[in-house]
């Protein structure tokens, strides 16, 4: 296990303190492909036996291995197991269990502690860029997702005229 967590930093481009100053873009490249190849040959040379072209495979991965990166790992011919495979990835029962129960909590909690902002008086908004400037429009739909968001939170969106600066900073102090 502590073998495929090395292997997976690997693949996401953690590098090690003492590589640090020693990468390049093409060795970077060449070690996540050999990670990818290595965890190929931990995790699906076993079972390639039982596998047929163009099957599907679901992974219902936990702990470490929520890190790896499934379809792209390389068989022996550099196939990548995406192109022969479609791939699917879903949740344990136990992170749905988890999720379920901290939608349950929110749910039944009375949070005041979630701050849902949305500020759309201005029409128009002015950015500047360098020496340049340019109109950005409003984005009409925070209002509504604002309150989507503090639906699920169990408290209540400020917004528009409301979201003043004095209130937003005095919410601010609970919210975390």
């Amino acid at each position: 296990l502590e073998e495929l967590i090395r292997y997976t930093h690997w693949i996401m481009g953690v590098p090690t303190q003492e590589e640090i100053p020693h990468i390049s873009g093409t060795h970077q490249q060449q070690r996540a492909n050999a990670a990818l190849h290595k965890l190929y040959q931990l995790l699906i040379k076993p079972i390639e036996e039982f596998l047929s072209q163009n099957e599907h495979i679901i992974f219902v991965p936990t702990g470490p291995l929520f890190f790896v990166p499934f379809p792209a790992l390389i068989d022996a011919e550099e196939h990548y197991l995406i192109t022969q495979y479609t791939i699917r990835i879903i949740p344990s029962i136990q992170v749905l269990d988890i999720a379920h129960q901290r939608s349950n909590e929110l749910k039944s909690s009375t949070n005041t502690d979630t701050l849902a902002v949305a500020y759309p008086i201005k029409k128009r908004i002015l950015l500047l860029e360098g020496k340049r400037a340019r109109l950005l429009s409003a984005l009409n739909e925070a209002p509504g997702e604002a309150a989507a968001v503090a639906q699920l939170y169990n408290t209540r969106a400020i917004i528009g005229k409301n979201a003043t600066k004095q209130i937003v900073v005095e919410r601010m102090r609970t919210a975390r």
